[in-house]
């Protein structure tokens, strides 16, 4: 039984931890679209985004 719930505890952590990193990648898209970032915050931002890699 102890098993079960560490397993259940993993999905739920691993669940919750995908839900933040979209929030945060649609903040960044979010942010990147706006026409007044400077080039180099909007390289920076280009860079974050390509790190983290495909939509989760």
């Amino acid at each position: 039984m102890s098993n079960d719930t560490s397993t259940i505890t993993r999905l739920r952590s691993q669940a919750a931890s995908r839900r933040v990193a979209r929030r945060q990648r649609r903040a960044l898209e979010t942010y990147l679209a706006q026409d007044t970032l400077s080039p180099n915050a909007r390289h920076e931002l280009e860079v974050i985004l390509v790190r983290q890699g495909p939509s989760l």
